[in-house]
Order: C-alpha cells, then structure tokens, then sequence
C-alpha cells in the first residue's frame, strides 16, 4: 500500500510513478512530486517505482499569467 496524497492507494506491482499519476486522474508533464519528501524529477517518472508503504505527495502545476 502507498499513500497518495494522504490517501491509501494500492497500484499494481511495479506500477511507475507515471502509471500511478495516470491512473489516479493526473497529468504527469503538469504535476510536481514528492515522495517520502524527496523531489522526484519529471524525467524520473516513467522508471521510479515508489516501495511500500512510501507517502507521495502531488501537486499540479497551474498555468496562466
């Protein structure tokens, strides 16, 4: 189980951190992730496979100007 923002998650095993923000409604190239207060880069998301237990926080990135 990993914690998505706040909120218990159970993805598949192996599920990248792009799978993941995919499958719960988000926009990989739009949002900002940490995970276990770790920065994780966007180029990172396609291969980071967060472990057990592990509390990722997301937040989407708001365009204007």
């Amino acid at each position: 189980m990993l914690y998505f923002n706040d909120q218990p998650v159970e993805p598949a095993k192996n599920c990248t951190l792009a799978d993941l923000l995919k499958l719960l409604g988000r926009e990989p190239s739009r949002t900002v992730v940490t995970v276990d207060g770790k920065f994780i880069p966007p180029a990172e998301y396609k291969k980071f496979v967060a472990a057990e237990g592990a509390r990722i926080t997301a937040r989407e990135l708001l365009g204007g100007g």
